[in-house]
C-alpha cells in the first residue's frame, strides 16, 4: 500500500502485523516503520538534486518558487526537506519566495504559479514537486509568456512532461521507478510469506534525473515512459 497520510495508517498497519499479515509499503511510507518493508524513491537526496539543477540554471543566484502537492505524505515532506536544506546549506544567494500546496490539481497549480510569478516579477525558477504540479507550472509560465525567463524543473514523468522537455518548457525532471516499486513490492510479500524477509526494511528503488543535457543518453531513455 501507499500512504496518503504518514500517520493515519499506522494503527491499521499495526493491526495487520499483529494478525501476522505481511505489510509492504510502496512510494509513500509511514512516520513510524511498523511495516515489513518500504520500497520507494529516497526523496530527500532527490529533492536536493532538483535544487542543484534549478540553481545551476540561473547561475547560483535568484528567486525560486515551489509548488508542492500535499501536506501530509512522507514523499511531500522529504522532497521539500531535501530541496530546502540543499538551498540553505549550499546557496546563500538563492531565495525561496514561497511554497504552495496544490492537491495535485493542475488548474489550482496554474493559479498558484500565476500568482507567484505576478507577485515576484524577478522570479527565475519554479519547482513542481510531482507530475500534476509540474504540468500546472508549465501552463502558467506558458500563458504568461515567461518560457524563456522562468526555468521549470519537475518530478515524475508523463507524456506532457516529456513533451515539455522536448519543447524546452521544462528543463529537467526526476523520473521515479514505479514499475520497480510495484513488481518488487509484490515479490517482497511473496518472499515474506515464504519465510524470507528482506535484509532491510527500507529499499531505494532509484531515480533518474533527466535534463535537456542528458535526455538522449542511454540511462535517461531507459527510465520508465521516456520516449
Amino acid at each position: 500500500m501507499a500512504a496518503c497520510d504518514k500517520d493515519a495508517l499506522i494503527i491499521p498497519v499495526e493491526k495487520a502485523i499483529a494478525a501476522e499479515m505481511p505489510v509492504v509499503m510502496i512510494d509513500s511510507g509511514l512516520s513510524t516503520p511498523v511495516y515489513d518493508a518500504f520500497l520507494s524513491t529516497n526523496n530527500i537526496p532527490v529533492g536536493a538534486n532538483c535544487a542543484d539543477v534549478l540553481v545551476n540554471l540561473i547561475g547560483g543566484a535568484g528567486k525560486i518558487g515551489i509548488i508542492n502537492f500535499a501536506t501530509g505524505t512522507s514523499t511531500t515532506i522529504d522532497r521539500e526537506i531535501g530541496f530546502i536544506n540543499q538551498i540553505e546549506s549550499k546557496y546563500p544567494n538563492i531565495e525561496i519566495v514561497g511554497i504552495q500546496y496544490c492537491d495535485s490539481d493542475p488548474i489550482k497549480v496554474a493559479n498558484q504559479a500565476t500568482d507567484m510569478i505576478v507577485a515576484e516579477s524577478d522570479l527565475k525558477d519554479l519547482w513542481g514537486v510531482n507530475d500534476q504540479a509540474t504540468i500546472g507550472v508549465v501552463n502558467a509560465v506558458s500563458v504568461l509568456n515567461k518560457v524563456r525567463e522562468i526555468f521549470v524543473v519537475g518530478f515524475d514523468n508523463s507524456a506532457d512532461i516529456i513533451a515539455g522537455l522536448k519543447s524546452r518548457t521544462i528543463q529537467g525532471t526526476a523520473v521515479q521507478m514505479p514499475t520497480v516499486m510495484g513488481s518488487e513490492g509484490v515479490q517482497t510479500i511473496i518472499d515474506i510469506l515464504n519465510g524470507t524477509p528482506p535484509d532491510s526494511k527500507e529499499v531505494d528503488t532509484g531515480v533518474v534525473m533527466v535534463t535537456l543535457d542528458n535526455f538522449n543518453d542511454e540511462v535517461s531513455q531507459a527510465a520508465p515512459f521516456i520516449i
